[in-house]
């Protein structure tokens, strides 16, 4: 015979983040945090004990999303301080040069600049975007 077992008891849903402003450039940004995360942020501020003797937990995370924002820039836009030649797409192709694709990141300042037809006000021709596949010289829009 088998020994019973207690029921599960349900976890409570995660309470939403408060982000409120305190002044024109002050934010609170209050969040609950797992144990892994509260360790990863130990270990992060012992780590960075020389920059930031008093452990300031803001100022750590600021590090931390400075360097998270770096390495998905580098990922998401191949964003590099040295640059290399493009070898070139090959005709008909969807490939978007990474040379492209950093220039239009800065342009639009990393977000979206689609457009739709009822906020430009167009009537016909293609939807603008971004990147456009005739600006870039690769012919009509692909299907």
């Amino acid at each position: 015979m088998t020994a019973p077992t207690a029921p599960a008891v349900p976890t409570p849903p995660p309470r939403r983040a408060v982000v409120a402003p305190l002044a024109p450039d002050r934010y609170e940004i209050r969040f609950t945090a797992s144990a892994g995360m509260r360790e990863k942020l130990r270990l992060a501020q012992d780590m960075l004990r020389h920059a930031v003797p008093s452990g300031d937990v803001a100022a750590v995370i600021d590090r931390a999303l400075t360097a998270l924002l770096e390495d998905l820039a580098r990922k998401k836009f191949a964003a590099t301080d040295r640059p290399r030649a493009s070898r070139g797409a090959a005709p008909g192709s969807r490939y978007v040069a990474a040379k492209v694709r950093r220039a239009v990141w800065i342009r639009d300042s990393g977000r979206c600049a689609f457009v739709s037809r009822e906020v430009a006000g167009a009537t016909t021709g293609p939807l603008p975007s971004s990147i456009t596949w005739i600006h870039m010289g690769l012919g009509a829009r692909p299907p």
